[in-house]
This record gives structure tokens, sequence and C-alpha cells, in this order.
């Protein structure tokens, strides 16, 4: 049972990679992952700051800042995790 995360920048800086497959338990599988615990899976911890300011889709659909902290994340899932970032 696994997901495929991409990371966007520039949290892949902080992995190492831009897609992983992240292996998951048959718990995990079922009841999901919450966003902060899959941040520390992939090893963004000290990324758990900027959590507000990332953009997170789910299966080709962006998850609202609202929900954030109920989405849950579950096997064959694709989730893409991206920094917003301002400028011009």
């Amino acid at each position: 049972m696994a997901m495929n995360v991409t990371l966007g920048e520039p949290l892949w800086r902080d992995v190492g990679r831009r897609k992983i497959l992240l292996e998951l338990t048959q718990t995990q599988a079922g009841e999901g992952i919450a966003l902060p615990a899959l941040m520390e899976r992939l090893g963004l911890g000290d990324s758990l700051s900027r959590e507000a300011g990332v953009m997170v889709i789910l299966n080709e659909r962006i998850v609202p800042p609202a929900e954030h902290a109920r989405v849950r994340f579950r096997d064959e899932d694709h989730v893409v995790l991206q920094v917003m970032m301002a400028g011009g």
C-alpha cells in the first residue's frame, strides 16, 4: 500500500527528491494520514511552520486551506504539496 507524493519548490529541496512513493501501513491506508503527519513522514518537520502557506492538491483537486485540518491521505492517492509563493 502506497501513495504518490510530488513536492514543489522549495519543499523538494528539503527532502532531495520531487517524487516520492510513500509506503503506508494498513491502518494509514484505511484511516489516512493528516497533513502534519504526512509532512513529518516526508522529513518536512521543519516546514510545518509553513503549513498554512502550503497548497495541497489531492488527486488533481485543490484542497481549500479551510479543509487542511480535516483532509486525510490514503492508499493510491496522489498528493502534490507546493508552497504558495508571491512575487513578480
